[in-house]
């Protein structure tokens, strides 16, 4: 009787253990169909065979910099995905890193604008029709509209808003998804301004303008893509917007001609900053924490004042240029201005840090510890130093 008892007992963990491999053999398989299923739904965006087909585009060795450029006005350099970008009045141009070109397509647009984000290139002729999304590679997203485009913007997670004119309405504002499906409209009574996207792309900030008794009164208008109701209105009577731009920690910065105006994903206005009645000159918030605004009137006063402020618009740092910068960007790490063939390089708190000569420069941008700048013939890299700080006299604010 016990050896039957015994014999039973390793009948029932011989059981126990096919049931465990049974349920084992089942979660793996469910993970493995959960992960080809994934794997065919991202090849199905375009996003996993992008990347592959653009990392094998970025190979290859070119003949170092400088490199020979082609004609044209340069209108923007940017970073297309830790590569070098170039936009100017015809076309489109990428470079790697050891200068072999990437990526060259003719645009054709009279005024063309560019966006870049998660390794998609956004570019659209504001005032014209033409629109199209580039990545490395090749080309991901074209149209052209009935109406003229105001403005457009692309987020980190591929949605895609485009602020166009209308035959029924003032405006419209399209949103699409990563794979360029319509997934959102808005009609609009008032004409359009500008459109944002936060980061991940799930909030829209539209700005619009009308006329109240004679007034201008510009309004700011949150939306979520699941209402074509806006979650928030903040009215800037008054004032003009000039731009809108995203910032981080969810913030939007509407940038108007008396001052900015910082709004939360939610509607609130987080925090406000007047010019003071002073003209804007020129305005950056690419990159980093807060943004950089110049002030004043060149042609009148031979001077402007440049300014950095944080994220909630408290002035970091400021300084009087006494050159007139053809060029200001604002980073992580500093503020850069273009200027006489030079490029000034400012700390955050407005401090002189480094100043780099760039010969005949039309266009520069600072990518790392790399000045990578434009001249009529050429594209040229430099170091750039970044020691404790500069004799003052160095400083564009000392020059006549």
């Amino acid at each position: 009787m016990g050896k039957l008892t015994q014999l039973e007992e390793v009948r029932r963990e011989r059981k126990r253990k096919r049931l465990v491999k049974r349920i084992t053999g089942l979660a793996v398989g469910l993970a493995l169909l959960v992960g080809v299923a994934f794997f065919w739904q991202q090849i199905a965006d375009l996003d996993l065979a992008t990347q592959v087909e653009d990392l094998i585009a970025s190979f290859g060795s070119g003949s170092g910099y400088p490199v020979e450029t082609p004609g044209g006005i340069v209108k923007t350099m940017f970073d297309a995905d830790g590569q070098v970008g170039v936009l100017n009045d015809t076309n489109l141009y990428v470079y790697n890193k050891s200068g072999k070109q990437v990526k060259n397509i003719l645009h054709g647009y009279n005024n063309p604008a560019l966006r870049a984000e998660g390794g998609r290139i956004l570019v659209f002729d504001r005032g014209g029709n033409g629109l199209r999304v580039e990545s490395k590679s090749k080309n991901l997203f074209s149209i052209t509209y009935d109406n003229p485009i105001t403005s457009a913007d692309l987020s980190s997670g591929g949605n895609l808003a485009v602020a166009v004119g209308s035959s029924q309405y003032q405006g419209q504002v399209i949103v699409y998804n990563k794979r360029f499906e319509e997934i959102f409209r808005w009609l609009s009574s008032d004409t359009v301004l500008d459109v944002a996207l936060s980061d991940k792309g799930n909030t829209m900030a539209v700005a619009s303008v009308t006329t109240v008794n004679g007034q201008i009164a510009s309004t700011v208008r949150l939306f979520k893509f699941n209402s074509e109701q806006p979650v928030a209105e903040i009215p800037l009577t008054g004032e003009l917007v000039v731009a809108l731009r995203t910032g981080d920690g969810g913030l939007f910065y509407a940038v108007t001609d008396q001052g900015i105006t910082a709004i939360t994903s939610g509607g609130k206005v987080e925090a406000s900053y007047s010019f003071g009645g002073d003209p804007l000159a020129a305005f950056d918030c690419s990159g980093g924490k807060g943004i950089a605004v110049m002030l004043g009137d060149f042609k009148e006063n031979r001077s402007l004042t440049a300014y950095v402020l944080d994220e909630k618009l408290k002035v970091k740092g400021s300084a009087v240029l006494n050159v007139r910068p053809e060029l200001l960007r604002h980073d992580s790490k500093g503020v850069y201005f273009l200027a006489d063939n030079k490029v000034y390089c400012y700390t955050n708190t407005m401090d002189l840090v480094d100043t780099v000569d760039t010969p005949d420069a039309r266009c520069a941008y600072i990518q790392g510890n790399r000045l990578y700048y434009t001249t009529s013939k050429k594209m040229d890299r430099v170091s750039v130093s970044r020691p404790e700080k500069l004799p003052k006299e160095s400083s564009p604010s000392s020059a006549g």
